[in-house]
């Protein structure tokens, strides 16, 4: 969260949910195993579900997910990866689970430890009509009306892998879409920036007429998302050695050694704060 007068969310941490559903997907898996530790590197805690999921199946995990207590993260990161179309997602069995009631899932009025707390989904689906054996679309949709977008809360950033009416391209070695979100996920930068690297990346895969893909964003944060936490987890284990003592008499000293050893690396006073939980957390797991 941001304090009085910031303008940007600084993530250090954060709580991360894949649903990937697998079935008549070759390559699915391949995202979802380098995913996980692209994340628990940036300090997300991660949960899977993945395998042939009905669309049931779909809407249990994300429903699940909303009611997680997020009070202690700095941000929600929902990754749904499956055949798609017109606003929808498909499980196994063909059944539709609509992306406006995945995002009302997570709106504060139903999230409340969500509040003021930046939500990204990104979306590895389809978009539109027509089946390739290496595309994440249907055949034969039923579309209710014409919409290509939905109403979507403050606080969201949601990445599709395409714009409407377009495919989703996966490879038996994954998407280029999740692969180059991967790439970018253990880079000091912005949400923004990264994936304006995102959509360079995914657009250079995919160049030719026959291929073309582009990455769609619909963007509600009112303010920049800044990631920080490999700054600070990478800093805090610098000087970890320093902190091997009991944690009554931890706090007198850890900031004088921070003051010597760490603060000319530091820049913003969320930095320093970041650095003193981090600290904190990783000595108690050396201590365990």
């Amino acid at each position: 969260m941001t304090g009085e007068g910031e303008t940007t969310y600084d993530i250090w941490n954060g709580r991360a949910h894949i649903v990937c559903n697998t079935h008549t997907r070759d390559g699915a898996m391949r995202d979802v195993d380098a995913l996980r530790p692209a994340l628990e590197n940036r300090n997300f805690s991660v949960s899977t579900s993945a395998g042939a999921l009905t669309g049931e199946a779909i809407r249990r995990a994300i429903a699940a997910a909303s009611k997680e207590d997020y009070s202690q993260v700095g941000c929600l990161v929902l990754i749904l990866s499956s055949h798609g179309g017109n606003n929808v997602i498909y499980g196994s069995d063909d059944s539709s689970v609509p992306l406006e009631w995945v995002s009302d899932q997570f709106r504060t009025s139903n999230c409340r430890s969500l509040d003021r707390k930046p939500r990204i989904i990104l979306v590895q689906a389809c978009r539109g009509n027509g089946n390739t054996p290496l595309a994440d679309g249907r055949t034969n949709l039923a579309v209710a009306d014409g919409r290509t977008n939905f109403t979507v809360d403050h606080c969201f950033f949601i990445a599709y892998a395409t714009t409407p009416t377009h495919y989703a391209w996966r490879t038996t070695e994954g998407s280029p879409f999740l692969q180059a979100f991967v790439q970018q996920l253990g880079k000091e930068q912005s949400l923004s920036h990264m994936f304006h690297l995102v959509n360079c990346s995914v657009a250079k895969t995919f160049n030719s007429t026959t291929t073309a893909q582009c990455v769609q964003i619909v963007d509600t944060l009112p303010y920049s998302v800044e990631f920080s936490g490999e700054f600070a987890v990478g800093v805090a284990s610098q000087f970890l050695p320093l902190m091997a003592m009991e944690l009554s008499g931890f706090s007198r000293f850890y900031m004088s050694s921070l003051t010597a050893h760490v603060e000319p690396h530091v820049q913003t006073p969320s930095q320093l704060f970041q650095l003193t939980v981090v600290g904190v957390s990783l000595l108690q797991q050396q201590k365990e």
